[in-house]
């Protein structure tokens, strides 16, 4: 006879494959969060390179200056917005993973404890079968 498998272990089944699935996010959102901090991390960079230096200059030198860190800025200022939402968006998914965790190990825990109250009962209705053998309970 196969044997059934039980709700608590195809739901832990099922749990363990969303949590390979936010993993797989996880990860993404992490590269990305790098990605777009390596990225703050050069506009800073090109913001103290471009800024205007003391001394003789001429009008079209600062205004192109002042063009090029206004987009900069602009730049710059969307990266780090951009960084503070992956920020929020890894933290949430933390979260949501360790719920999902927290779901698979009860699940697994339900397993287990099902699996030894099926087995104590068929032990139970085998024990009354054989009269002469009972066998005492702890």
């Amino acid at each position: 006879m196969a044997k059934r498998r039980s709700i608590y272990e195809r739901l832990a089944l099922k749990q363990k494959l969303e949590m390979a699935k936010k993993g797989q996010a996880m990860r993404t959102l992490r590269e990305e969060l790098e990605r777009t901090t390596n990225i703050e991390t050069q506009l800073s960079a090109i913001v103290d390179d471009t800024a205007i230096k003391p001394g003789a200059t001429t009008a079209m030198h600062i205004r192109s200056a002042n063009w090029y860190a206004t987009r900069v800025h602009e730049q710059l200022t969307t990266i780090s917005n951009r960084n503070e939402f992956l920020n929020a968006e890894v933290s949430a998914q933390e979260e949501q993973l360790a719920a999902e965790r927290y779901r698979h190990e009860l699940s697994v825990k339900k397993g287990i404890e099902h699996r030894r109250r099926e087995r104590e009962q068929r032990e139970d209705r085998l024990a009354a079968l054989l009269p002469g053998r009972a066998r005492p309970r702890p």
